[in-house]
């Protein structure tokens, strides 16, 4: 792990000492920088392994710093995880699609972005499959997940294989798992499935928590909406996961849908055209 070089980008300088300690009792190099400017000299002088980016930069802002170095052949495999302290839907998708890999909302947990890190830099070695896309997403999840004792299992055809952009995917896996562990109670599971399903293809993701009452489900997919909101209070988060979730699946020109039976779960399903299965 120690040739693993670690950008951190951060005019936060606080924020800029808590993610560079974490990530060196890990064992990764960490080199930090407080603005884009110095980050773009930076990433072009010595080549990271991962760039941990803020969006909210004095001068030339994470947006510019992320699609500048996507467009460069030097660094446009270098992975991205944007930091935000913004709520806005559209800045964290405008991140992803301009080439982000992931995000965190700050504040976040140092066992968040190391799991974060980590998944990231193992699908980074090579060109994966879908299966380990899939599996990746699960992987980010896997501390929440133990917090609560919860299994999550995935069932996914060897050769599952769908013409998507594989970051964006991941993504969106990563906010529903996460939306089911948050609303599942200890010890239960979260089983995702993916396959074939009248000619495209179908991505599912089912717990048994607490379940969604009817008159909530027309607008669950909207920015802030909340079915529960005591209790999204209690368990945190921004109320956009799975906005973003649905406009990723639009973006592959999908569609999402949930059904839900109050006090038996949810299952919350990803649905991609047949133009899109190999």
């Amino acid at each position: 792990m120690q040739d693993k070089q670690i950008l951190v980008v951060e005019d936060e300088e606080d924020i800029l000492e808590l993610v560079s300690f974490n990530l060196k009792k890990q064992g990764y190099q960490v080199k930090g920088v407080t603005s884009g400017e110095e980050a773009l000299q930076e990433a072009r002088r010595k080549i990271p392994s991962l760039i941990i980016l803020d969006l909210m930069l004095p001068g030339v802002d994470g947006f510019d710093v992320c699609k500048s170095l996507k467009n460069d052949p030097r660094t446009k495999a270098v992975p991205i995880v944007m930091l935000t302290a913004r709520s806005e839907e559209a800045d964290i998708v405008i991140g992803l699609e301009l080439g982000a890999d992931d995000y965190l909302t700050k504040p976040f947990s140092p066992r968040e972005l190391i799991a974060r890190v980590r998944a990231i830099l193992r699908r980074s070695k090579a060109d994966i499959s879908d299966q380990e896309i899939l599996q990746s997403a699960i992987d980010v999840c896997i501390v929440d997940a133990e917090d609560k004792n919860i299994e999550v299992q995935l069932t996914c055809p060897k050769d599952f294989f769908v013409y998507v952009n594989g970051p964006l995917l991941e993504q969106a896996i990563i906010n529903l798992v996460m939306n089911s562990i948050k609303y599942s109670d200890e010890e239960s599971k979260v089983l995702v499935d993916a396959g074939l399903e009248n000619g495209g293809t179908v991505i599912s993701v089912k717990d048994f928590g607490v379940g969604i009452a009817a008159e909530h489900l027309p607008r669950l997919f909207e920015r802030f909406y909340r079915s529960d909101k005591a209790r999204s209070r209690k368990l945190g988060g921004t109320g956009l996961g799975l906005s973003i979730v649905k406009h990723i699946v639009q973006v592959h020109e999908g569609n999402v849908t949930v059904d839900s039976t109050p006090g038996k779960g949810a299952i919350f399903s990803i649905h991609l055209p047949g133009s899109q299965v190999n």
